[in-house]
Formats: C-alpha cells, sequence, structure tokens
C-alpha cells in the first residue's frame, strides 16, 4: 500500500501530564482563597497566567511530528520531536494481525472541538492527539488527516474499532467534567447573587 500521513500531535501521556498540572493549579487557587484575604483576585489571576504559560510551553516541548506509514502487512508509527535540533525519529513496526482494536474521536468543550485522539492498540496503547494547537483564525481544526485514517483503518483494513476504559476516562476527564464544573460554579454564583439580592439586601 506505502500510504503516508504526516501530522504533528502530542502524546497522550504528555496530555495527563497537563492534566495533572491542571489539578494542581485548581488545587492551588483553592489553598489561596483560603489562606489570603487581602488582594485574593489579583493573586488568583496572576498565579492562573503563569501555570497557564507553564502548560502551554510543556505542551509545545512535547509536541511530535508523527507519520503513519501503510505498508503491505505493517503500520509503521514515526515520531520525531518537532522543537529537536537534531534529527532523532523512532520508528514502531505494528502487524495490522497484532492490533487488536483502534478508535478516532474528538474531544469537544461546549461543541467547540479541543483536539482529535488517534489511538492505536497492539502491544501496548499508541496514543496521539492532533491539531490541539493547530486552529487556524477562525478557530476551525482540521479534520483530513483523522478522517484519512479513519477510512484506511475502517474500510480498507477493516480493523475493529472499539471505545476502551482509556478513551472513557479521556473524554471524562478532558471533556465532561470541566463542563460540569463550569455550569455548576455558574448556577452557585448566581443562587448566591439571588439570595443576597432577594433575601439578604
Amino acid at each position: 500500500m506505502d500510504k503516508e500521513i504526516k501530522f504533528k500531535a502530542v502524546s497522550l501521556k504528555a496530555m495527563f501530564i497537563s492534566l495533572l498540572l491542571i489539578i494542581f493549579l485548581m488545587g492551588s487557587i483553592g489553598v489561596i482563597v483560603l489562606l489570603f484575604n487581602i488582594y485574593k483576585i489579583r493573586i488568583v489571576v496572576i498565579w492562573v497566567i503563569v501555570v497557564a504559560i507553564i502548560i502551554q510551553y510543556f505542551l509545545r516541548k512535547q509536541e511530535k511530528m508523527i507519520s503513519f506509514l501503510f505498508k503491505d502487512k505493517e503500520l509503521w508509527i514515526g515520531e520525531e520531536k518537532v522543537t529537536s535540533a537534531t534529527t532523532n525519529q523512532s520508528i514502531s513496526k505494528i502487524a495490522y494481525s497484532a492490533i487488536h482494536n483502534y478508535n478516532i474521536y474528538s474531544l469537544t468543550f461546549f461543541s467547540k472541538k479541543l483536539c482529535y485522539i488517534v489511538r492505536v492498540k497492539s502491544d501496548k496503547n499508541y496514543g496521539y492527539c492532533l491539531n490541539w494547537a493547530s486552529a487556524t483564525n477562525k478557530g476551525e481544526f482540521k479534520k483530513d488527516e483523522c478522517e484519512e485514517i479513519k477510512k484506511i483503518f475502517g474500510e480498507q483494513l477493516r480493523l475493529n474499532r472499539k471505545i476502551e476504559f482509556i478513551d472513557r476516562l479521556h473524554l471524562l476527564m478532558y471533556s465532561i467534567i470541566p463542563q460540569i464544573l463550569i455550569i455548576a460554579c455558574l448556577v452557585t454564583s448566581i443562587s448566591l447573587i439571588f439570595i443576597f439580592v432577594f433575601f439578604i439586601g
């Protein structure tokens, strides 16, 4: 077949570390609110900006150029650091018969696409987050690579597409829980304002 698809991506491991940084951010904000009474808002805003810059810098450093090379009987997955000064590419060769399942899906935030996840399970899970930083000026994500990979996996190779626990975890941690937290914060804020205006004020 010898079909090659290249794209920039961040590994799911790097995404998980960034999630831990976000959890640290939320926890530290709670500590700041409890400990500081003066200039509380200013401290929180500054801290959010600092941690956001750290997370963005970390993800940029972890960005890789990924290549999916579809051979006659094997899938070659190449990884090369985008920020590396020297070319240091690692290649994993996976027989199609050794691929247990795959999944391709998008993470959304209130109907806004954040990124696409491509996961291939063989001896381990090879997972990548595509287009997380490839939005155009209009905020539209390019999904051509994902659609092409999905077509080859599903229609040509007829591999087993399956939703596994790790996929549900990504959807829960990156998409569902943040939306629930924001809605809960909004409802709580509106409730407090209502109580203050009609019952206390």
